[in-house]
């Protein structure tokens, strides 16, 4: 993060778009709770079956924080074939630990935890997810950044 006095806005950023993968996916979702500007997040390919491992058996506590922002969108992708986590695990952990209203969960068929040769697959797939939450970009993402986009509604 830029420290404090970074206040120049062409330096600080006002809207962040957090995106984490595999081990990264877990600690980007409960790092947004720190970072107000955080408007969405995307974890691609969340560990959630390992993730108690990963974590020193605190994998709750990272998604109970993760859960504390109700006002960003959230994405979460997994590969149906994914090396550590199954369908029904990502699914039961969305469910059960995720606030639904403003979550969701995508599957990408045939690719395993590390989207081999399925790398455009998994780019369309946050592409579109990314022009329908945000529809201000009138479906020209490279608009993004110069956009002044709003947080989800609180569920």
């Amino acid at each position: 993060l830029l420290p404090e006095s970074a206040t120049d806005e062409y330096i600080r950023p006002t809207k962040i778009i957090l995106v984490g993968y595999s081990y990264g996916a877990l600690i980007s979702g409960s790092a947004s709770v720190d970072i107000p500007e955080v408007v969405a997040s995307i974890s691609i390919a969340p560990p959630f079956a390992v993730g108690m491992w990963l974590l020193s058996f605190r994998s709750d506590h990272f998604l109970e924080r993760a859960a504390q922002r109700n006002d960003i969108y959230r994405l979460f992708i997994l590969g149906d074939e994914d090396n550590f986590t199954s369908e029904a695990s990502f699914q039961s952990t969305l469910e059960r630990k995720i606030p639904a209203d403003n979550t969701e969960g995508a599957i990408l068929r045939g690719a395993d935890h590390f989207f081999r040769h399925r790398e455009k697959d998994l780019m369309s797939v946050i592409g579109q997810w990314l022009k329908r939450v945000f529809p201000e970009c009138q479906g020209d993402l490279e608009r993004l950044p110069t956009l002044h986009l709003t947080h989800a509604a609180p569920s």
